[in-house]
């Protein structure tokens, strides 16, 4: 190429050409292939080392969009920038060359991203106009998150910032994500984990999901080209719904709150179609789908197990509300699972959190409010522990008692400030008191107990560990109104 020719390569970038310039560009691009091949190399240039000298939103949009116009980067050429980049010192890269001026980039953003169109179409024929890269845009954020393009390059999340198909979004640890999908009104949101965007084969939105939640708000899509969910251990096919997926210890757990979901294993194959008000869980060999709970209230769920798995020695926190807090049964032989859904305690024995239950513990230390919600029946006389929150010093005086021999719906709540409490029996109240300071304070290594074999608050209240049938426990950060608490009856859900 000749000198002149460098010379309109070097004034389009740096945004110092005059309108004569311009069009002489133009045409250059539209009829000289080798002057083509050229500027947009050269775009390509401006925009990664711009990347890595500023790393922003403009920045890698830039990179990512000229770099999909003349494919993947050539290991020659990183190797070429790394060179640039190692001879710049760090406190003048920003003016070392005219290739890395910000305020020469900043300048020429539109004139490059323009162009840079227009060499994709050059590049790769004839075609519609509607084949952008970008599938979302950031529409809210809380926290750090970083986004990774299809070309690798790394810049901050921003508000705004619009991805492109390949791309992967990572949030930390307490940030979220608010996703809004381009010419639809399909919304996802990230919590604390690892989102990959992509494209079906059939056309359709895919999604990968590595780590963590997200919650969805999916518009109506074409029955041909569903939305399709990976996660390590599932896949999960939706048409248009609301729904909540998780990535949690080796599992995926999905709650449906409108329409419906296939979830289908990556190991075994199996398909649940879980519909709304129903919780699915896929871990290892255990696939399964709770049944519908349409009459238990959502706000404020922190725990929900619904005893649907119908084998093995896990209980599965199936509440959709963060890092789950399963249950481990000490002796299976002890058990019985229901079809239906149900567990069946046949003699005394331990179950227990596999951990100290910290979110759940963070969750009513922040509210100071507490309702647990069961439906159970016991098989012989006395009073029996139900549910325990318990800890190595003191416990959180959070048991059930069962008043006769045939399922009832149980619920009790705890004001922790004021520190008074109510009993219901299928939706009538019928105690209440107030709980001293002790009986609220506990450390931080917090479990949970069904049945109350290892409590010490059945222990101490002398209640009889349960023997009896498990339909449902749930428990919340806040105090059930009375009439959520009518209208809460699991033993008369259809």
């Amino acid at each position: 190429m000749t000198p002149d020719r460098h010379a309109l390569v070097e004034g389009f970038l740096d945004s110092t050409l005059d309108e004569a310039g311009l069009r002489l560009v133009q045409d250059l691009v539209a009829n000289d292939a080798e002057f083509r091949r050229e500027l947009v190399g050269a775009m390509r240039m401006h925009g990664r080392l711009c990347s890595t000298v500023h790393p922003d939103a403009a920045c890698a949009e830039l990179a990512s969009l000229v770099g999909r116009a003349i494919g993947s980067v050539r290991p020659a050429e990183r190797r070429f920038t790394a060179r640039v980049m190692s001879r710049i010192p760090s406190r003048r890269r920003g003016m070392a060359a005219w290739w890395l001026r910000g305020p020469a980039l900043a300048a020429a953003a539109a004139i490059l991203v323009a162009v840079a169109g227009y060499a994709l179409v050059l590049l790769t024929g004839p075609g519609p106009r509607d084949d952008s890269p970008y599938v979302a845009e950031i529409a809210e954020m809380h926290g750090e998150a970083i986004w990774r393009s299809p070309d690798g390059v790394i810049a901050k999340a921003a508000p705004g910032m619009r991805l492109a198909a390949g791309g992967v979004l990572e949030t930390g640890a307490s940030a979220h994500v608010a996703l809004l999908w381009l010419g639809e009104e399909t919304r996802v949101r990230l919590d604390a984990g690892v989102l990959g965007l992509d494209v079906a084969a059939d056309g359709g939105k895919s999604l990968r999901l590595d780590r963590g939640s997200i919650r969805c708000e999916v518009a109506t899509q074409p029955a041909a080209s569903p939305l399709r969910i990976r996660t390590p251990q599932a896949e999960a096919v939706v048409v248009g719904t609301r729904f909540t997926l998780g990535v949690w210890s080796e599992s995926t757990r999905l709650r449906v709150d409108e329409g419906l979901v296939r979830l289908t294993s990556a190991t075994g194959g199996q398909r649940l179609d879980v519909a709304a008000g129903a919780q699915a869980v896929v871990a290892g060999r255990v696939c399964f789908a709770s049944r519908p709970l349409p009459n238990v209230p959502r706000e404020g769920l922190i725990a929900l197990y619904a005893f649907g798995e119908g084998a093995g020695d896990t209980i599965f926190d199936v509440s959709g509300a963060g890092e789950p807090a399963d249950l481990r049964i000490a002796d299976p032989g002890a058990i019985v699972w229901l079809p239906g859904g149900g567990l069946d305690i046949r003699r005394p024995v331990a179950i227990r959190s596999l951990a100290p239950v910290k979110r759940l513990q963070t969750a009513i230390d922040a509210s100071r409010r507490a309702t647990l919600l069961a439906c159970a029946k016991r098989d012989a006389p006395g009073d029996m522990a139900i549910v325990s929150l318990v800890g190595s010093r003191a416990a959180l005086g959070l048991d059930l008692r069962t008043p006769s021999m045939v399922p009832h719906d149980l619920v009790l709540t705890i004001d922790l400030r004021s520190g008074l409490w109510g009993n219901y029996i299928d939706g009538g109240q019928t105690s209440t008191g107030k709980l001293e300071a002790a009986h609220f304070s506990h450390p931080g290594d917090l479990h949970l107990h069904l049945g109350g074999l290892e409590s010490s608050l059945s222990k101490d209240s002398k209640l009889q560990p349960l023997c009896g049938v498990l339909h449902l426990v749930a428990i919340y950060d806040r105090v059930l109104a009375n009439d959520e608490i009518v209208r809460s009856r699991p033993s008369a859900a259809p």
